[in-house]
């Protein structure tokens, strides 16, 4: 039985006013694959602040490349190999640096990738829909940074009945 985590989801992202993106049912992407889904947010992020919530369920919120792309970014704003040399480049070239400046970062290289990278980790919020049993002890243990800066969210199955109640 399902418990409306993705319904919730969408819901929360709409009222937020943040984009929604949803890694297709059933894709199992590699690294490179999911690095690559998630650079064109990862830009819109950096250079505009843009908002979105990424949802990952089933399989895909239980893969080690997935989380382990996700926990680069929760915890650095940056995913190693994302982005080209030149690419890196020209988004620390556009960073705002009034934007910066007002933030209090040095207006040096490493203060608007760090003002980049901090943008990143602000803009960018992961849903990870997985079953709890087996799953959640596992990924505390490998990826210790999503234990301690994610929010836990336990929802319990609905029974078949109150997905008809709600339909009606």
């Amino acid at each position: 039985s399902s418990t409306g985590k993705s319904s919730l989801t969408r819901l929360a992202t709409y009222m937020a006013g943040h984009f929604f993106i949803q890694l297709s049912p059933g894709l199992l992407p590699g690294r490179p694959a999911f690095v690559e889904l998630l650079k064109s947010t990862v830009r819109d992020a950096a250079a505009i602040g843009a908002q979105a919530t990424i949802l990952v369920t089933g399989k895909q919120a239980s893969e080690a490349v997935v989380l382990d792309v996700i926990n680069e970014i929760v915890h650095t704003g940056e995913c190693l190999g994302m982005f080209s040399s030149e690419e890196q480049a020209m988004l620390v070239s556009e960073a705002l640096e009034d934007s910066a400046k007002k933030r209090g970062y040095p207006l040096t290289l490493e203060g608007k990738q760090k003002y980049l990278c901090d943008r990143v980790k602000d803009a960018l919020h992961f849903v990870l829909c997985f079953p709890l049993q087996g799953v959640l002890p596992i990924v505390a243990r490998r990826f210790p940074v999503l234990q301690a800066v994610c929010h836990w969210i336990h929802f319990l199955p609905w029974p078949s009945q109150s997905f008809e109640l709600v339909a009606a």
